[in-house]
Parts: C-alpha cells; sequence; structure tokens
C-alpha cells in the first residue's frame, strides 16, 4: 500500500512538472514582439524621398532583426537654436511617417501617427548636422505608439 502511495506521488509530480515545462514554452514564445518583415524597396524609396527633401543632405534605414536605426543628416545653417531643434524633430517625424506609404499605402497624416509599420520593432533615430553633432534623437519601443524625444 505504502509503495502505491509512493508511485502516485511520484507520478503526479512528474505529471505536474511536465505540464509546467510545456506551459512556460508556449507562454515565452507568446511574449516575443512580433514585427512585419519591411520590403527593402519600401526602405530605398523612403530613403530616396527624403533625400530629394529640402535642407536634407542624407538619409540611413538599417533594419537589424527588430531593431531599426534611421538617421538624416540636415542643412546646418537651417537648424540654430531652439527652433533649429523643432525643424529637426519635424524631419525626423516625417522620416518616421512618410515609410508607412510605402509598406502599406496608408499616409499618416498627423504628428506622431506612424502607422503600423514599426509594431514590433524598436526604432532609433537621429538628425544630426553636417559635422555629424546630434540636434534630436528619439526612440519608439515596440508596445509604445509615440516616440520618446531626448
Amino acid at each position: 500500500m505504502r509503495k502505491r502511495i509512493i508511485f502516485v506521488a511520484i507520478l503526479t509530480m512528474l505529471t505536474a512538472l511536465i505540464l509546467g515545462a510545456c506551459s512556460s514554452a508556449k507562454e515565452s514564445t507568446t511574449k516575443e514582439a512580433k514585427y512585419k518583415e519591411i520590403p527593402q524597396s519600401a526602405i530605398q524609396s523612403t530613403v530616396g524621398d527624403m533625400k530629394t527633401r529640402e535642407n536634407i543632405k542624407d538619409a540611413t534605414f538599417e533594419v537589424k532583426g527588430n531593431k531599426i536605426n534611421m538617421t538624416l543628416t540636415v542643412d546646418d545653417a537651417k537648424l540654430s537654436g531652439q527652433s533649429g531643434k523643432s525643424l529637426a524633430q519635424s524631419y525626423a517625424d516625417s522620416y518616421l511617417r512618410v515609410i508607412s506609404n510605402y509598406v502599406d499605402g496608408s499616409n499618416p497624416k498627423s504628428s506622431g501617427d506612424y502607422g503600423k509599420v514599426y509594431d514590433g520593432y524598436f526604432v532609433n533615430i537621429v538628425v544630426v548636422d553636417s559635422e555629424g553633432f546630434t540636434l534630436i534623437e528619439g526612440e519608439k519601443y515596440p508596445s509604445f505608439k509615440s516616440v520618446t524625444w531626448k
């Protein structure tokens, strides 16, 4: 009788252990941020579009996994003082919105509306002058709708 109780107890513990391991594996896969791959053609079109805009000297857009690094190099003369920082943020905001048009045809018009293209991505965007000095930097986290500006 005693052996039977020990056997049932061990069997119960093993079952609980196996079920616990299965549910832990399922939880870890569902917590990972999901993101859709951004087509290279959309990235090239976005960068090309930004380079044709007034006061923009260069633009880069790099995707590595779920991380996006975007950089705009702008004309120094237009970006002095506090109004320059606001203008730099406006350029960055436009850059973030432009790609939505190339990815899904949506064209977010308002500042802070970036469409769904960045869902699941960590985005770092920097606007620099021609000397490489950072004028403004922002980060968008996968679960956030807006950019946190530094």
